[in-house]
């Protein structure tokens, strides 16, 4: 079997959010839910096949391909190639413990491996490996599975479960992607380079593999993602839906708090000088919603949720998704949820329209090489973009709720 290595130590956090990062940034897709969860896979014992380092000695090849060609017996074995008895039966009884020769009545043949060692030239070994497999995805997991916890349906019990909810094990499994031609780099999922073929599945034991369930997209999530260490995994957001832990908004607000979760965030923007207009309201998807009617200057010029954006520039309206937010002081209440909050006034949609529209063109003019950029400074992209009257209105609005990046170029 091929165990975890259990000394390696496990991938640093910086690394996980860069491999994240990096795949978001690639697709535009914003986060929106980021969790533990546990997957559902079954743990297969096989039997694979792997190529020797070395090649097959003259003296063996040349027995291996006597017995091809019918030659059964030791003695005619050795009398054939003049080699002593002794050494063809010492012989005959290695390979058939590598697997590479059958004993029946008949007398000595070769197996499939044995026939393929002589196709390859080199001694391939059959050799027993324990790899995890997706039930949902009916893929091998990869190698960073292998350094995460992971548990057999046998041994999870209450505690361990706790207040996670679990997909259950599909009562079929199709075996279709323990074809090696799927997985061009075998170390990626725990197997050796030298690995050939799977020759047999000699158990099957349905277990769940834990990991990090992401959501993204771009104005709504779209797209999951699990995510073992540096290991990061496409997944349809529909078949691990399931696994997604909607946000409750009655459960209290932390340890001994008469405060629901609810409530909390709402007197956080209350107390930030946010205008509600009602409750949180939960999407299909388990995530809070926030309406607001508007607020104070204070409020929209300072800096949403762990972000250094200020909230005019994160608000959604209905030209602009809301941006999903989450972080200090709302991470307790939050746990793993984005917040996206929406503003139903149509004054302050005016303001967050033309600002969020400012920082769209001016993103695309920062990104473009110096060298291809349509003007040669960002005041005047802008004015091509929005307009001599809207630049300006745009100053008034970048004086009055301090949006320094925009202060800057105006």
């Amino acid at each position: 079997m091929n165990a975890p290595d259990r000394a390696r130590k496990a991938v640093p956090s910086f690394v996980r959010e860069k491999r994240l990062e990096q795949a978001l940034a690639e697709l535009g897709h914003q986060l929106y839910y980021s969790y533990p969860c546990r997957l559902p896979c079954l743990e297969l014992q096989l039997l694979v096949s792997e190529r020797g380092r070395e090649e097959i000695s003259k003296y063996d090849l040349t027995l291996l391909k006597l017995i091809s060609h019918g030659i059964q017996s030791p003695e005619d074995l050795a009398t054939l190639t003049g080699l002593a008895f002794e050494r063809v039966e010492s012989f005959l009884l290695q390979k058939e413990g590598e697997f590479l020769l059958e004993h029946s009545k008949n007398g000595w043949s070769l197996t499939s491996l044995g026939l393929e060692s002589i196709r390859a030239g080199v001694p391939l070994r059959a050799i027993s490996r324990a790899v995890r497999y997706c039930a949902l995805t009916h893929r091998l997991l990869p190698h960073g599975a292998y350094l995460q916890p992971f548990d057999l349906i046998e041994t999870l019990t209450a505690e361990k479960i706790r207040f996670q909810d679990l997909i259950p094990e599909p009562e079929t499994v199709p075996l279709t992607g323990l074809d090696l031609s799927l997985y061009p780099d075998r170390r990626a999922v725990n197997l050796t380079d030298e690995t050939e073929t799977i020759m047999e599945v000699r158990g099957v034991a349905p277990a769940y593999s834990r990991g990090l369930l992401h959501l993204s997209g771009k104005k709504s999530a779209s797209q999951a993602w699990i995510q073992w260490g540096a290991d990061l995994r496409a997944y349809d957001i529909a078949s691990v839906k399931p696994l997604v832990r909607a946000f409750n908004p009655d459960r209290p607000s932390s340890g001994g708090s008469e405060k629901t979760k609810a409530q909390a965030i709402l007197n956080h923007f209350e107390e930030a000088g946010a205008d509600i207009t009602g409750n949180l309201e939960i999407n299909h998807l388990g995530l809070p919603t926030l309406t607001l009617q508007g607020g104070s200057d204070d409020f929209f010029r300072s800096n949403a949720l762990g972000t250094g954006r200020p909230w005019l520039a994160i608000c959604g309206t209905r030209q602009y998704p809301a941006i999903p937010v989450t972080g200090w002081p709302l991470t307790p209440q939050l746990q793993g949820h984005t917040l996206q909050v929406i503003v139903a006034n149509k004054e302050m949609e005016e303001r967050i329209n033309l600002v969020r529209s400012a920082l769209r063109h001016l993103d695309k003019f920062y990104d473009a090489p110096p060298s291809q950029r349509p003007t040669n400074t960002a005041r005047e992209h802008l004015t091509v973009e929005l307009g001599d009257s809207q630049v300006s209105r745009l100053q008034d609005e970048a004086e009055r709720f301090q949006l320094k990046p925009l202060q800057a170029i105006l």
